[in-house]
């Protein structure tokens, strides 16, 4: 019984193992048949497309929610006191704010003053 088992054996190795006859020439053939190896730089391309499609949908992310979500003004706390407290003419004074041209400010000021 352990000689069959081992013939059996034996016969397996040699089927696995050892290539049939005409193995070197299918290799060989099928190595002729395989594209010429690409350069570096084609290579580098080729996996660099990946990457580049990667930040390009990222940049177009960042602008499209810079685009759809509203820009809000920047308020401090001197902004916020001079709307509470100092009346709108004198608020140019201290706040740095886009208001009327200086002479209309200043022309409002003088005609507070003086009522």
């Amino acid at each position: 019984m352990d000689s069959r088992l081992t013939e059996l054996f034996e016969q397996e190795r040699e089927r696995v193992f050892t290539p049939a006859p005409g193995f070197c020439g299918k290799v060989m053939s099928r190595v002729r048949q395989e594209p010429v190896q690409q350069t570096l730089w084609e290579n580098a391309l080729a996996t660099g497309w990946p990457m580049l499609a990667a930040a390009l949908t990222c940049v177009l992310a960042v602008i499209g929610m810079n685009v759809m979500i509203p820009a809000t003004p920047s308020r401090g706390l001197m902004e916020i006191y001079t709307e509470l407290e100092v009346p709108a003419a004198h608020q140019a004074l201290y706040v740095d704010v886009d208001t009327l041209s200086t002479p209309v400010v200043v022309e409002q000021m003088i005609l507070e003053d003086g009522e």
